[in-house]
C-alpha cells in the first residue's frame, strides 16, 4: 500500500491506486455489458478477446492487492502478458472475420499440442498415459501438430507474415500496429521482470545504514506504480480492441460513457512514472536539482 502525503497531496502510488480502483469499476460494467451466450457458430475472436479483458481485470486487481500486502512491485510481472495481450488483440482486429478465425483457430491448436509434446518429452508416454492420455491420441496429436504448423505457414504466406514463419514474432506484430516505441520500452521494463537478470537483481539489492543488504522502500514504491500505470494504460487499449472485435453487442453508452472518459482524463493528467529512478545511480539531490535547472 502507498500511503498518502499530507503535505503534498495524495502521492503518485496513491493517486495511481485510486485510479486503478476507478478503471475496476468501469471495467466490471463493461466484462458484463459484454457476456458472451454459447453458441455452436460463436465466433473465436470474440472468445478470445472476452478471455483477455477479464484476465486484466483480474491482473490489475491482483496488483492491488499485492500492493494492500506491501507486495506491488511484484506486479511488474504482470506487464509483459498484458502488452503481447493487446497487441496481438490490435493485430486481429485489422484482419477480415475468416483470416482473424483461422489464425486463433490454428493458435490455439498449436499451443495446446505442443503444451502436450513438452509434457510428454518430459514425463514419458506411461506418464501421459497415467494421467488419462491414450496413446494412439498422443500419436495421433503428433500427426496432427505439423499439419496445423504447415496451415499457420499457409496463413502467414497469405498475411505477408516474415518467409517460413510459424507464427510471427511479437516485435513483428507491435511494428504491424504501430506499437514499436512502446514495446521497445515495455519489453526492456518487463524482461527483467520474467526472466533471470544479474542486473535487476542489483538493482533490487540496497543496503541501509548498518549495512544490511535490503529491498528499498523507494525501489519497491516506484516499482508498483510503475506497474499500476502500465496494467491501466494497457487495459484501456486492450478493451478498445477487444470491443471492436466482439462488435455491436457492447458499448459505451449512457452513464458508463461519461464515466469512462471523465477517469481516462483523471488518470491522463497523473505524472509519468519512468523506467528507472535516479536513486538507482546514487545522484545525489545536488545533481539531480542541476539536471532541472
Amino acid at each position: 500500500m502507498i500511503e498518502n502525503s499530507s503535505e503534498a497531496g495524495p502521492s503518485l502510488g496513491a493517486q495511481l491506486e485510486a485510479s486503478a480502483r476507478e478503471f475496476l469499476g468501469i471495467f466490471d460494467a463493461l466484462l458484463a455489458a459484454s457476456e458472451l451466450q454459447f453458441a455452436p457458430d460463436l465466433a473465436i475472436r470474440h472468445v478470445v478477446a472476452k478471455a483477455v479483458i477479464e484476465r486484466q481485470t483480474s491482473a490489475l486487481r491482483a496488483a492491488l492487492l499485492l500492493g494492500d500486502q506491501c507486495l506491488g512491485n511484484l506486479a511488474t510481472a504482470f506487464v509483459r502478458q498484458a502488452f503481447e495481450e493487446q497487441i496481438w488483440l490490435a493485430y486481429v482486429e485489422t484482419l477480415d472475420a475468416e483470416p482473424g478465425e483461422r489464425l486463433l483457430t490454428a493458435m490455439r491448436l498449436n499451443d495446446a499440442l505442443r503444451g502436450l509434446a513438452a509434457f510428454h518429452n518430459y514425463a514419458g508416454a506411461d506418464a501421459l498415459r497415467g494421467v488419462g492420455f491414450p496413446s494412439r491420441f498422443a500419436d495421433a496429436a503428433g500427426r496432427e501438430t505439423s499439419k496445423i504448423r504447415d496451415d499457420l505457414r499457409t496463413l502467414g504466406q497469405e498475411l505477408g507474415w516474415p518467409k517460413g514463419t510459424v507464427v510471427p514474432s511479437t516485435n513483428w506484430v507491435a511494428e504491424r500496429v504501430g506499437a514499436q516505441a512502446r514495446y521497445d520500452y515495455l519489453f526492456a521494463a518487463t524482461s527483467r521482470a520474467v526472466h533471470f537478470s544479474a542486473g535487476e537483481a542489483m538493482r533490487n539489492s540496497w543496503w541501509d545504514s548498518d549495512g544490511r543488504i535490503m529491498m528499498a522502500s523507494e525501489r519497491t514504491r516506484h516499482q508498483y506504480a510503475f506497474a499500476l500505470q502500465q496494467l491501466i494504460n494497457i487495459a484501456v487499449r486492450t478493451f478498445a480492441n477487444a470491443l471492436a472485435i466482439i462488435g455491436p453487442t457492447t458499448s459505451l453508452a449512457g452513464p458508463t460513457e461519461g464515466r469512462f472518459t471523465a477517469t481516462v482524463e483523471r488518470f491522463a493528467e497523473i505524472k509519468w512514472v519512468p523506467l528507472v529512478i535516479t536513486e538507482e545511480f546514487n545522484l545525489s539531490p545536488r545533481q539531480r536539482s542541476r539536471s532541472r535547472a
